[in-house]
């Protein structure tokens, strides 16, 4: 054997060793901890069947390890196997993604490029058993994500299905805005420090399902522009039989406007507390449940503009 065959056979037998020394290291991580949003009024909620993920963190780099969704009381426990490090773990973090997936529907807190909303926590310095404890967050994002959550649980134990479009889209801080969220079909826009309550949430999602089942994107402009949705109101608002029917089925849908009547007459359905009302009138008198409310929506796109094509379009008197 020559020298120089020497050589090589030497180099090929130190990277082999390395190669193996580097496989056969093996490290353990088990992350667990409790996901939860401050919420305006000081209170505590859960994180619910939120994305958490588990992340090595040099500074510039997030490398992940593993990733799991929380329970529905934001408790969180990751157990997976770091191999092929050489050397000292890189520090951990969590990271909170803003994205919900399961079986009622989808849905993403999302920015004003669409991007998806996320949380980091500081770093940890590696090892085996990493407690996280009570990971307690307090933005716009995870309030959001928590109403919303809250609203589509709403709409899944009300008609047993989930939203029908395939992401529920909510905007958090956008900059284009009236002083109050508004939906444009399955997207939901929210002024920056807006406090969104749970009712808030069930409204603006009830007009991203009417929205959607009305028609396309060109229909809803079409409406946007002939009925004047980009204004502000109440339950007591008078407009047009459009924007009132609108506005009075996502009162409706949130159980809002409960006066006997708005404006002097119970039946003028320019006015939305008029609409919401005669719409649970409707489903009283007629024995609807709330699934079969929506359905008179899907079975009817770009027909529905008013509480009486509501009503002819359900078959009841």
């Amino acid at each position: 054997m020559t020298r120089c065959a020497v050589f090589y056979s030497s180099w090929f037998i130190l990277l082999a060793l390395l190669c193996i020394t580097a496989a056969g290291n093996k490290n353990i991580a088990n992350a667990f901890g409790i996901v939860s949003c401050r919420m305006t009024d000081g209170s505590i909620q859960p994180l619910k069947r939120v994305v958490v993920k588990l992340l090595f963190h040099d500074r510039i780099l997030y490398n992940k390890i593993d990733e799991t969704r929380s329970s529905t009381d934001g408790s969180f426990y990751i157990a997976e196997s770091v191999k092929n490090v050489v050397g000292e773990p890189d520090p951990i973090v969590i990271q909170i993604v803003y994205e919900y997936q399961g079986k009622y529907g989808q849905m993403e807190v999302n920015g004003l490029a669409g991007i998806t909303r996320k949380y980091t926590t500081k770093r940890k310095k590696y090892k085996q058993n990493l407690n996280f404890g009570g990971i307690v967050i307090a933005d716009d994002h995870c309030r959001a994500y928590v109403q919303f959550y809250a609203a589509m649980e709403d709409y899944y134990a009300r008609t047993g299905m989930t939203v029908p479009y395939k992401t529920l889209d909510v905007r958090t801080q956008v900059l284009i805005h009236g002083g109050t969220p508004y939906a444009i079909r399955s997207r939901v826009n929210i002024p920056k420090g807006y406090f969104v309550s749970v009712a808030t949430a069930i409204h603006e999602l009830g007009h991203t399902v009417r929205h959607t089942l009305d028609g396309n994107l060109v229909h809803f402009l079409y409406d946007v522009v002939r009925f004047n949705y980009l204004r502000h109101h109440t339950c007591s608002t008078k407009s047009n039989l459009g924007y009132a029917f609108n506005e009075g089925w996502a009162e409706f849908w949130a159980n809002s406007c409960n006066n006997f009547f708005y404006g002097t007459s119970t039946t003028d359905y320019t006015i939305e507390g008029n609409v919401a009302i005669a719409l649970r009138s409707i489903k009283k008198s007629c024995g609807l449940n709330d699934g079969q409310m929506i359905n008179v929506l899907r079975k009817n796109p770009k027909k529905i503009h008013s509480f009486q094509d509501f009503k002819k379009f359900s078959g009841c008197s």
